[in-house]
């Protein structure tokens, strides 16, 4: 047997499945917790109400 027989062919991808917005909003509030309470809550909130529009 050769050393093609042995390859396995990835799984197809299934494109982007989170937003960018949905990790700046991950961010957004762990600082809002430890940095800037008060404008990291406000852009968490925003950013993830977007992100999720975003992925549906």
């Amino acid at each position: 047997m050769s050393e093609q027989d042995y390859r396995q062919v990835p799984p197809p991808g299934y494109g982007q499945q989170t937003s960018p917005l949905a990790v700046i909003s991950l961010i957004s509030g762990i600082a809002s917790y430890f940095i800037i309470p008060l404008i990291g809550a406000i852009a968490a909130i925003i950013t993830g109400n977007i992100a999720m529009k975003e992925i549906r």
